[in-house]
Protein backbone atom coordinates (compact mmCIF):
# COMPACT_ATOMS: atom_id res chain seq x y z
CA UNK A 1 0.00 0.00 0.00
CA UNK A 2 1.73 3.34 -0.96
CA UNK A 3 1.40 6.27 1.36
CA UNK A 4 -1.72 8.04 -0.84
CA UNK A 5 -4.13 5.09 -0.12
CA UNK A 6 -7.09 5.93 2.60
CA UNK A 7 -5.86 9.65 2.98
CA UNK A 8 -8.08 12.47 2.99
CA UNK A 9 -5.35 14.69 2.69
CA UNK A 10 -3.09 12.72 -0.02
CA UNK A 11 -1.40 15.98 -1.85
CA UNK A 12 1.75 16.18 -0.45
CA UNK A 13 4.28 18.66 -1.03
CA UNK A 14 8.39 19.29 0.46
CA UNK A 15 9.10 22.89 1.35
CA UNK A 16 12.61 23.95 1.94
CA UNK A 17 13.95 26.83 4.07
CA UNK A 18 16.85 28.68 5.06
CA UNK A 19 17.86 28.50 9.16
CA UNK A 20 16.76 32.53 9.10
CA UNK A 21 13.56 31.12 7.11
CA UNK A 22 12.90 28.62 9.70
CA UNK A 23 13.53 30.58 12.59
CA UNK A 24 10.70 33.06 11.41
CA UNK A 25 8.52 30.21 10.40
CA UNK A 26 8.80 28.69 14.25
CA UNK A 27 8.29 31.97 16.05
CA UNK A 28 4.94 32.34 13.92
CA UNK A 29 3.68 28.56 14.97
CA UNK A 30 4.47 29.31 18.47
CA UNK A 31 2.76 32.35 18.59
CA UNK A 32 -0.21 30.51 16.64
CA UNK A 33 0.64 27.41 18.76
CA UNK A 34 0.13 29.51 22.38
CA UNK A 35 -3.12 28.55 23.60
CA UNK A 36 -4.63 25.47 21.31
CA UNK A 37 -3.25 22.88 23.61
CA UNK A 38 -3.32 19.43 21.84
CA UNK A 39 -5.32 21.07 18.61
CA UNK A 40 -1.58 22.72 18.32
CA UNK A 41 -0.78 21.16 15.24
CA UNK A 42 2.09 22.17 12.73
CA UNK A 43 0.31 20.41 9.51
CA UNK A 44 -2.63 22.34 10.39
CA UNK A 45 -0.86 25.65 11.22
CA UNK A 46 0.82 25.45 7.52
CA UNK A 47 -2.83 24.51 5.86
CA UNK A 48 -4.07 27.77 7.29
CA UNK A 49 -0.86 29.89 6.30
CA UNK A 50 -0.63 28.43 2.57
CA UNK A 51 -4.32 28.32 1.86
CA UNK A 52 -6.10 31.45 4.38
CA UNK A 53 -2.50 33.79 3.90
CA UNK A 54 -2.57 34.83 7.15
CA UNK A 55 -2.61 33.83 10.84
CA UNK A 56 -4.19 36.27 13.00
CA UNK A 57 -2.61 35.89 16.58
CA UNK A 58 -4.17 38.15 19.43
CA UNK A 59 -2.45 38.31 22.41
CA UNK A 60 -4.09 39.27 25.83
CA UNK A 61 -3.08 42.60 27.49
CA UNK A 62 -3.42 40.44 30.94
CA UNK A 63 -1.46 37.94 32.79
CA UNK A 64 -2.88 34.99 33.80
CA UNK A 65 -0.85 35.20 36.71
CA UNK A 66 -2.58 37.34 38.70
CA UNK A 67 -5.80 35.43 38.13
CA UNK A 68 -4.08 32.60 39.79
CA UNK A 69 -2.87 34.95 42.50
CA UNK A 70 -6.49 36.22 43.22
CA UNK A 71 -7.74 32.51 42.65
CA UNK A 72 -5.71 30.88 45.82
CA UNK A 73 -6.74 32.47 48.79
CA UNK A 74 -10.32 32.42 47.64
CA UNK A 75 -9.92 28.38 47.19
CA UNK A 76 -8.13 28.46 50.77
CA UNK A 77 -11.13 30.27 52.48
CA UNK A 78 -13.76 28.13 50.73
CA UNK A 79 -11.58 25.74 52.52
CA UNK A 80 -11.67 27.06 55.75
CA UNK A 81 -15.74 27.76 55.69
CA UNK A 82 -16.16 24.12 54.14
CA UNK A 83 -14.14 22.73 57.30
CA UNK A 84 -15.94 24.83 60.11
CA UNK A 85 -19.31 23.98 58.45
CA UNK A 86 -18.33 20.45 58.37
CA UNK A 87 -16.91 20.22 61.69
CA UNK A 88 -20.71 21.95 63.03
CA UNK A 89 -18.51 25.14 63.40
CA UNK A 90 -20.05 28.08 61.24
CA UNK A 91 -18.14 30.52 59.81
CA UNK A 92 -17.41 34.14 61.36
CA UNK A 93 -19.51 36.83 59.52
CA UNK A 94 -15.53 38.16 58.80
CA UNK A 95 -14.66 34.97 56.79
CA UNK A 96 -17.55 35.06 55.13
CA UNK A 97 -17.37 39.23 54.03
CA UNK A 98 -13.98 38.44 53.28
CA UNK A 99 -14.55 35.57 50.71
CA UNK A 100 -16.99 38.16 49.43
CA UNK A 101 -14.43 40.55 48.79
CA UNK A 102 -12.09 38.35 47.13
CA UNK A 103 -14.60 37.33 45.02
CA UNK A 104 -15.35 40.84 43.82
CA UNK A 105 -12.04 41.35 43.24
CA UNK A 106 -11.17 38.59 41.13
CA UNK A 107 -14.46 39.11 39.15
CA UNK A 108 -13.66 42.87 38.38
CA UNK A 109 -10.06 41.56 37.64
CA UNK A 110 -11.49 39.31 34.98
CA UNK A 111 -13.55 41.86 34.28
CA UNK A 112 -11.40 44.08 32.85
CA UNK A 113 -9.61 40.83 31.35
CA UNK A 114 -12.51 40.70 29.13
CA UNK A 115 -12.72 44.16 28.47
CA UNK A 116 -9.06 43.91 27.18
CA UNK A 117 -9.55 40.91 24.81
CA UNK A 118 -12.36 42.19 23.15
CA UNK A 119 -10.60 45.18 22.58
CA UNK A 120 -7.27 43.61 21.35
CA UNK A 121 -9.40 41.34 19.04
CA UNK A 122 -11.23 44.61 17.45
CA UNK A 123 -8.09 46.12 16.80
CA UNK A 124 -6.84 42.70 14.71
Amino acid sequence: MNWVGGRRRNVRRTVTFTPEEWATVTETYELWARGRGASAQFGRFAREMLTDGSVRVVETTWDPEQVLRQLRPIGVNVNQIARRVNEGDLPTMLAVADLRAEVNRLTDVIGRMCDDYRTTVRKA
